[in-house]
């Protein structure tokens, strides 16, 4: 569960909706409810560079692709 709102009001809308339990927060304490700024934080944030592909000189026209700043941190959240 990543918010953006209070952690607390979160985890009680998520328990809820049965997107987390009680025993994921404590089996993952870490990972299994974040804020967002947090979340942005561990992942290293969300980075874009030009697309090699594209072949287009006008810089309103080119292609960017957005990544995740540590894609190895990432997968490991996401479990």
């Amino acid at each position: 569960m990543c918010t953006g709102d209070n952690l607390d009001t979160a985890t009680a809308i998520s328990k809820n909706a049965g997107i987390i339990d009680d025993h994921m927060i404590n089996t993952y304490p870490l990972y299994s409810r974040m804020e967002g700024k947090d979340f942005r934080e561990v992942v290293g944030g969300l980075k874009k560079s030009r697309d090699a592909a594209c072949t287009e000189t006008d810089p309103k026209k080119q292609k960017w692709i957005e990544y995740v700043g540590n894609q190895g941190k990432f997968n490991e959240v996401i479990k």
